[in-house]
């Protein structure tokens, strides 16, 4: 609670972010083919529709350094565009529709989207959820049928928890692969949708065991390895959650 500036205040957090970064920064084989994400999980006005800096650190192209990416962005970007990057499959929840970094869609052709008005979205107002103790509902069935970002469609593990326990015809949900984000005044919308084995990549009707493979772009240049993929992934949830 103190290195991440909750109880102590943004100039305590970010001298530890420096001091953490540094050596990271100036280690080559650390920061080659290698993105560090550092950002927030909330603002501190909370009358304010929780707009959040974001930096990317690391292997950075020199034509993009220093500039800004004005593309609308939520934490589960973060996910998405892992997932994108590796042809991962998804978690079938909001990271499918969620916008993937410019700097690897970009390099992937993945295209993001813009279908709302961002001025109208209020983080700062839970809508009802599992972990909202005033409204508390039951954790929502993920949707399996939406290929996400890497293509890959849902995870097998979670298709198998989730999907097949329910006898593989239909579910209710409020995951739509929209891109859609949600707050207290505009709250998710639940639908029934039936399991499409085709779009979930689940080779027949509850059967699971997905695998991501590894591609290559449309250059013929290999996309960040896959070596580094478990730092990348732990790179990312540290400084995803770095400040609090």
């Amino acid at each position: 609670m103190l290195d991440d500036g909750h109880d102590t205040g943004l100039q305590y957090g970010v001298a530890w972010s420096r001091s953490l970064l540094n050596p990271l920064l100036q280690n080559s084989y650390f920061t080659k083919r290698t993105l560090i994400l550092l950002t927030l999980d909330e603002t501190a006005s909370y009358d304010k529709p929780n707009l959040i800096a974001s930096l990317l650190l690391g292997d950075i192209p020199e034509d993009l350094k220093g500039t800004t990416d004005d593309t609308f962005y939520t934490h589960y970007s973060a996910l998405a565009t892992v997932e994108n990057n590796w042809d991962l499959p998804n978690l079938g929840r909001y990271d499918v529709g969620a916008n993937v970094f410019r700097i690897v869609a970009n390099t992937t052709g993945y295209k993001n989207q813009n279908i709302f008005d961002r001025a109208k979205v209020n983080l700062n107002r839970s809508y009802p959820g599992y972990l909202n103790s005033a409204h508390t509902i039951p954790i929502p069935t993920p949707n399996a049928n939406f290929p996400g970002s890497g293509g890959q469609g849902i995870l097998g593990s979670i298709a198998r928890v989730w999907v097949n326990g329910t006898g593989c015809d239909s579910f209710s949900t409020p995951y739509n692969g929209s891109g859609q984000v949600y707050d207290a005044i505009s709250q998710p919308q639940y639908e029934t949708v039936q399991v499409s084995s085709k779009a979930s990549g689940i080779s027949t009707a509850c059967t699971a065991g997905l695998r991501s493979t590894s591609t290559k772009t449309a250059d013929g240049s290999w996309k960040y390895s896959k070596v580094i993929l478990h730092r990348i992934l732990l790179s990312m949830t540290t400084f995803l959650w770095a400040f609090a």
